[in-house]
């Protein structure tokens, strides 16, 4: 695992797209680090908070947070391991499974994820006899993958500073993957630019990222944390590449974290084919309106009756009460709703990376899922599943729950009590 400090951009005000003044559409208030794990509960319930603002670019469309904290802080000890989510590791392997069919991948091929956490993407290639590199600035995540999964990786932020010394020595990826990164980064344009730069000339990028068109439609406001420093439209991911000097060549859906798009992007010039839904993709933005000002301003009325109807849905249910889920978004909702550890006395998580933490702002306990169902603690009768996103997934894992008659309630995408 190799070192690399890296200057980092300041924060800007102006939109990280085009440099316009942003308008601001939905402010949460002050908010710790969602993914800031405390050792204490009262180092979790007196961590320090920051303004959490969601603002947009009328220009062009694309999100950000009005507020920076500088990423060194946000990521070098991250918490977050993806292949504790099951749903994730099926989608990585599904989709190396297609690209390598796709282009025909062999052994001199290279292929490097940017943020490639605990290598849980990178590993199937590497099964296949496929050159792979990682890069990652979280220093745990990147000794895993070296270590669990045989996954090179270089600990350190991707910048297209980085981008140009790895190719001038010799890198030169075929495939460049970057899942739920360039909303992380504080300037996604930089990172972009160091991809059209890094690329092959006949390789792709697959850049995956939140659909903010279903944040918008769904008032998922828990999806907005500082470690998410912009949010994309398919207008503002499709924009934003070409001024990085890449062509979008198709727009996908995907599941993951609510609804995502994963966009194939290539070097500006290439000769690979525009599938005709970016054309559509880019129509049905301006058919939703999801890059209004005037649409957004209507998403803070629509959260704060959320909110109240979710607090008056929560005191109906049988208690104790407990969150499945210590993620970010659970993080933002348990501070949007006010509820502390009185409230909600311990977080679920599968995680041992987080298990004996405390939730940031809250001071509730991290437990293993297997407290549900035996420990000193009295036994929760409802799990607010913070984790809407692997509602599925959960469900199957807490069969036992469900069936002693446990009832899940979510609020986001909507306020739900189930079964």
């Amino acid at each position: 695992m190799t070192a690399v400090s890296l200057h980092l951009p300041a924060a800007r005000a102006a939109c990280r797209g085009c440099g316009h003044s942003t308008v601001p559409v939905l402010d949460l208030g002050s908010m710790p680090i969602a993914n800031e794990l405390a050792p204490t509960a009262l180092e979790a319930r007196t961590q320090e908070r920051f303004p959490l603002a969601l603002h947009l670019c009328p220009s062009c469309g694309l999100l950000r947070v009005g507020h920076d904290v500088a990423p060194e802080r946000l990521f070098r000890d991250y918490r977050y391991f993806s292949s504790f989510a099951d749903t994730m590791v099926s989608h990585a392997a599904a989709l190396v499974d297609r690209t390598c069919a796709a282009l025909d991948l062999g052994p001199d091929d290279l292929v490097l994820e940017i943020a490639s956490n605990d290598g849980y993407l990178l590993q199937h290639y590497a099964r296949r006899g496929i050159l792979v590199l990682g890069v990652d600035p979280a220093e745990e995540a990147a000794r895993v993958a070296e270590r669990e999964r045989g996954v090179p990786t270089v600990c350190a932020f991707f910048d297209r500073a980085l981008a140009r010394a790895m190719a001038r020595n010799g890198t030169r990826p075929r495939v460049i993957h970057a899942h739920n990164v360039v909303g992380h980064i504080p300037d996604p344009l930089d990172l972009l630019r160091g991809i059209a730069e890094l690329l092959r000339d006949d390789g792709v990028a697959l850049v995956e990222i939140p659909d903010a068109g279903l944040l918008l439609e769904n008032a998922a406001f828990d999806t907005i944390y500082h470690e998410h420093y912009s949010y994309f439209t398919v207008t503002g991911l499709v924009g934003l590449c070409r001024r990085a000097g890449l062509t979008v060549l198709d727009v996908e859906r995907t599941a993951v974290h609510g609804g995502s798009l994963l966009v194939t992007a290539a070097r500006s010039g290439t000769s690979l084919p525009i599938r005709p839904r970016v054309a559509a993709e880019l129509r049905g933005d301006v058919e939703r309106e999801t890059t209004s000002p005037r649409r957004w301003a209507r998403l803070a009325a629509t959260v704060e009756a959320r909110r109240q109807a979710f607090r008056a849905k929560l005191a109906e249910l049988p208690r104790p009460i407990w969150a499945y889920g210590a993620s970010a978004k659970g993080c933002v909702l348990l501070g949007w709703a006010g509820l502390g550890p009185t409230e909600i006395p311990c977080v679920v998580d599968r995680s041992p990376h987080k298990q004996g933490r405390f939730v940031p702002g809250v001071g509730a306990e991290i437990v293993p899922p297997e407290a549900i169902d035996g420990g000193a603690r009295p036994l929760p009768a409802t799990l607010l599943l913070t984790v809407w996103n692997l509602r599925g997934e959960v469900l199957q894992q807490q069969r036992a729950f469900l069936e002693r008659g446990g009832r899940f309630i979510t609020a986001v995408p909507s306020v739900e009590v189930f079964p």
